[in-house]
């Protein structure tokens, strides 16, 4: 069965989505891997915002 994709970056999205759905197989790996995504641009934000206020000095 073949999904139309709307634009390139959309496709690869996908493909890397089921490519890591195969890898390990099921939800649980998704649901891990996003919610690390999640967790650092969380993090980034806390610590663009720490530097901002000149808490913290260095942003690696």
């Amino acid at each position: 069965m073949e999904i139309g994709f709307i634009d390139q970056e959309q496709e690869e999205l996908c493909t890397n989505h089921r490519r890591l759905k195969k890898k390990v197989g099921g939800q649980e790996a998704i649901v891990k891997s996003m919610a690390k995504h999640m967790a650092n641009l969380i993090a980034a934000s806390v610590l663009a915002d720490m530097y901002k206020q000149g808490i913290c000095t260095r942003v690696r």
